[in-house]
């Protein structure tokens, strides 16, 4: 029964102190955005005084909604690494309008040449539809031999 005490009181605290953690962390990760731009959603005002003001709950939704994505959290943390001032971002914040950092992506593959391209499918034997002619975009096919 002695035993039982302390755990009783222990597993709230360790509760508290998870949301405290998260707290924390995710007002200093909020703080630590060089502007507005990088957010997924808001500002980084708006959500300095949400978290500040409602706590745990406004720290996970941040972190679920507002939060930079990964890929840009670590093109911001390479351009810092480099000694890339992000604060020129700041000025679009002012409602200028906002041009798109060069966010890290997949390169577009080019476009195949004309008449390159998946090839359609082989018109079956026999099929009368190529005496008709072929439908749009497939190739017309041989006419029918007589007695096929």
């Amino acid at each position: 029964m002695e035993l039982l005490v302390p755990v009783v009181f222990l597993i709230p605290l360790a509760f508290l102190g998870a949301l405290l953690g998260v707290w924390i962390w995710a007002l200093v990760d909020a703080l630590q955005v060089p502007a507005d731009i990088f957010y997924r959603s808001g500002a980084k005002v708006i959500w300095a005084v949400l978290i500040g003001v409602m706590g745990p709950i406004a720290a996970v939704v941040y972190l679920a909604v507002g939060r930079p994505d990964r890929a840009t959290r670590e093109w911001i943390a390479a351009q810092q690494a480099a000694g890339v001032d992000l604060r020129v971002y700041r000025v679009y914040d002012q409602g200028v309008a906002r041009p798109q950092p060069p966010w890290p992506s997949q390169p577009t593959p080019p476009s195949p040449p004309p008449g390159w391209g998946p090839a359609p499918p082989p018109w079956p034997p026999g099929d009368p539809g190529r005496q008709g002619g072929a439908p749009p975009g497939y190739p017309p096919g041989p006419p029918h031999a007589p007695g096929s």
